[in-house]
């Protein structure tokens, strides 16, 4: 699920019910939280990633439990709150859902649905780069980078000595470009501890381009 920064919304997942015939009464369904699949996910499916999923904090979205399918229909949707404003976007986060009870057979007692979120805006993607550089190495290089989203109208992206895009690289290495929605000036700034000064440009809507420049000293304090 892809969650706009920074806004407080709303997301939806759906419970069923399935057979060769239309339900002639209603469902009673109460959802309930099983934390310990995100450990069993993150050891199956992240054992050698240095970020693994974490249980979303509760004070960041919620639901209500109970839910009615009503008689005759097939599906029902489960309104979940989110407020993108209490989360970091470096984090990977899952709410881990299952049917607890119904006076329904449960087809499947023990599958749990993991809710993810991506964080994105407007601004963020993959984008192919072209960079030209003077001072104490002159020259050109492309890359892709991909342009990760901070808040409702900043980018994070990485210096091009950045060997990988992780998060362990954020702070040595990481470049805010903040959009200014009405006139789409750009102010490029240090994510933490990356040495950007002059940083200015301008983005593009239509072709979704940015065009920037700004003076960067590296760690062997070369500008």
């Amino acid at each position: 699920t892809k969650i706009y920064l920074p806004r407080q919304l709303i997301k939806h997942i759906s419970l069923c019910v399935s057979g060769s015939q239309a339900t002639t009464s209603d469902a009673n369904i109460v959802l309930a939280e099983n934390d310990t699949t995100i450990s069993i996910y993150n050891y199956k499916y992240r054992f050698d990633e240095a970020y693994k999923y974490l249980k979303m904090p509760s004070s960041a979205y919620s639901y209500d439990n109970s839910v009615i399918l009503n008689a005759g229909n097939a599906y029902a949707r489960v309104p979940i709150v989110i407020d993108a404003t209490k989360l970091n976007p470096d984090s990977l986060y899952m709410i881990p859902i299952k049917i607890a009870k119904c006076n329904f057979p449960i087809v499947e007692s023990d599958s749990v649905m993991l809710f993810t979120i991506n964080f994105v805006n407007k601004y963020s993607g993959t984008y192919n780069t072209a960079a030209t550089y003077s001072g104490a190495n002159n020259g050109s290089l492309s890359q892709t980078r991909t342009l990760k989203a901070i808040d409702a109208n900043t980018v994070r992206f990485y210096m091009y000595s950045a060997a990988n895009e992780t998060v362990d690289n954020a702070a040595k290495y990481g470049v805010d470009m903040t959009i200014d929605p009405a006139t789409n000036n750009v102010s490029v700034t240090p994510f933490s501890q990356c040495n950007i000064t002059n940083g200015s440009g301008t983005y593009y809507p239509n072709g979704k381009k940015y065009v920037v420049t700004f003076s960067y000293t590296d760690l062997s304090n070369k500008t």
